[in-house]
C-alpha cells in the first residue's frame, strides 16, 4: 500500500526522471531490494488502476528490472537478482 508521502514521492521521482534517486534514498534509509521493488510494484498497480499505462510502463521499463536484477549485471542497481522467494518473504513479514 502506497501512502500519501510515499506516492508524493514517487510521482517526483517520475516527473523528473529520478527513480535510480528514489531507490537510492529508499536503500540510505534501510528500505531492502525486496521492499524497494514491492514498493514500485504497488505504485504501478495503482497507476494502472488510473488508467496511467504509460506511467505505469515507464516505471517497468525505467527501474523495475533494475532493481530485479533483470539487466545486465553492469547495469543492475543492486548487487545481485533478487529471487521471487525473496520477494515473497518480504510480502509475508509486511502483511498488516
Amino acid at each position: 500500500m502506497i501512502d500519501l508521502p510515499t506516492r508524493k514521492l514517487f510521482e517526483g521521482a517520475l516527473r523528473h526522471g529520478t527513480l535510480k534517486g528514489l531507490v537510492d534514498d529508499l536503500r540510505a534509509q534501510g528500505v531492502s531490494q525486496a521492499g524497494i521493488y514491492v514498493l514500485f510494484e504497488d505504485f504501478t498497480t495503482l497507476l494502472r488502476r488510473e488508467d496511467r499505462e504509460a506511467d505505469a510502463e515507464a516505471i517497468e521499463d525505467g527501474a523495475m528490472g533494475f532493481i530485479w536484477g533483470w539487466c545486465s549485471k553492469s547495469q543492475m542497481w543492486f548487487d545481485h537478482e533478487l529471487t521471487d522467494q525473496e520477494v515473497k518473504a518480504y510480502r509475508e513479514a509486511n502483511r498488516h
